[in-house]
Formats: structure tokens, sequence, C-alpha cells
């Protein structure tokens, strides 16, 4: 299921290039043990199928995958970046994600720089240096997200903004996937 409220797709190319993916060009997902219930006090209640996503080089990171009709769980903001809005991925596996991707060119720059290209992914870390968003440069300067509801409250949806607004104080990299 992927999120159908989502203004603008990802730009599929950048987003998917690291996974492993099926005929139809979508992320290949395997189901991992049983489906869990989430807490309903973040967006409403949901079931998760926990599994995992594989990339191109054989790194499993896990995801979920909505089995509920309640649509703000179809994905997050790592999920929209990495897998095409089709699953959800915590800040720990994202970072995980970006740890052990040898093909992603980081950028560590506070602004757009001119190696930064439409595609790239716009990862967002706290001053610890965890990893607490992301999106896709979709335009010099400009974010295209899913907002989720820690920012902009409601059901998750995407929206495109500066990308100094994407996580306001945290710092920001600009990874570019390199298959």
């Amino acid at each position: 299921m992927d999120c159908p409220w989502l203004s603008g797709a990802p730009n599929s190319a950048a987003t998917t290039s690291i996974l492993q993916v099926d005929s139809q060009g979508n992320p290949i997902f395997t189901p991992q043990g049983s489906p869990i219930a989430v807490d309903p006090s973040r967006a409403g209640p949901a079931t998760l199928q926990p599994g995992t996503l594989t990339t191109t080089n054989g790194f499993s990171v896990t995801a979920y995958q909505n089995l509920s009709n309640n649509m703000a769980w179809n994905c997050d903001c790592h999920g929209y970046t990495v897998a095409n809005g089709q699953f959800w991925i915590d800040n720990g596996d994202m970072q995980s994600l970006l740890a052990t991707q040898t093909y992603l060119a980081q950028t560590p720059v506070v602004t757009q720089d001119s190696t930064s290209q439409v595609g790239d992914w716009v990862v967002y870390s706290d001053s610890s240096g965890n990893v607490v968003h992301s999106g896709v440069l979709t335009s010099p300067g400009q974010l295209t997200m899913a907002a989720g509801t820690v920012i902009y409250p409601g059901p998750s949806k995407t929206t495109t903004v500066p990308v100094n607004q994407g996580w306001p104080g945290a710092t920001i990299q600009y990874w570019t996937p390199n298959p």
C-alpha cells in the first residue's frame, strides 16, 4: 500500500535506486514475524507488518508495511525518501542505512552547494548526530517530505518547504544515491 495522499511522488530514480525492486519498480518487502499494533496516541490506531527492504548491495533495513485503513501509517519521512512512500522506516534504521551504504555520497553542508542535485536525500540530525527527519530535494533549495504528525499536525501528508525549514535547528546533510 502506498501513500495515495502524497501530493507528488518522490524522484523514483533517486529513491529506489539503492533498493532491490520488483518488475514494476516497487521496493521488495520481506515480511518478518507477526503484525504489530501501534500506539494510537501518535496518529490513531493501526496494524503494521514488520519486515525488511534490501539494498542492491545486500544490506537489509527494517521497515513496516501498513495493514490497516489508517493512511497516516502508510509511510513516514524516511519511507517517502527511500522507498517511494510505500513503507515506514524508523529514525535508527535510517541512520543504519546511511552508515552502511558505501554508494551514498554525503555532502555535510548546512546550505545546498553546487554538488547537490534534484533527487538528493536531505537528512536532518539532532545535536547528538541522530537522524530525526529526511526528504527529497525537489528543486534548488526546496524539500518535499512526508510531513507526518510531528511538525505539521494532522494526517501524514507531503509538503514542500525551504530546506532550512524541514526540521528547524537540525544539522542538514545532502546524500546522493550513486548505485
